[in-house]
């Protein structure tokens, strides 16, 4: 993940960002906002890699999505999650590994619907956020830049 960690901030064509990127399949798109007056949010995924790349208007790369499989159609992200940690991962094997986080919500409901809950790791210059399954199981883990960090 440490890889994925460093193209945080730059250009998805910079060299070592390619070489990070080379093994997958990423496409381009575009999202309009569902905020008038707010631009269109570039991105760059690769869904049979359970990877997709969030840019901001200078193409730097905000935020790195990591799929564990079946949320949003995409496959499980096949690469390292770090030392001791995986999709099968439970809220509780997080914490035991990287601590106590910064922030976090418990399984509940909003107005999106049911989630399982969720716990973010703050570093000075990017935030680590795991998000959870219905039943428990690590689904999504989210890298960004500490500007893209929601307070």
């Amino acid at each position: 993940m440490d890889a994925l960690i460093a193209l945080l901030g730059s250009s998805p064509e910079a060299p070592a960002a390619a070489h990070t990127l080379a093994r997958c399949r990423l496409k381009a798109y575009t999202q309009a906002s569902l905020e008038a007056g707010l631009p269109t949010t570039r991105y760059l995924r690769s869904v049979t890699d359970g990877l997709q790349l969030q840019l901001d208007s200078g193409g730097t790369v905000q935020v790195v999505f990591l799929y564990g499989g079946g949320k949003e159609g995409y496959h499980r992200y096949g690469g390292s999650l770090g030392p001791g940690l995986s999709f099968d991962a439970s809220r509780a094997d997080v914490e035991s590994v990287l601590g106590v986080p910064a922030r976090n919500a418990l399984p509940g409901k909003t107005l999106l619907g049911s989630h399982g809950g969720w716990l973010r790791y703050d570093y000075p210059v990017h935030s680590v956020h795991f998000a959870f399954d219905l039943t428990g199981r690590l689904e999504l883990v989210t890298l960004m830049t500490a500007e893209a960090r929601p307070q």
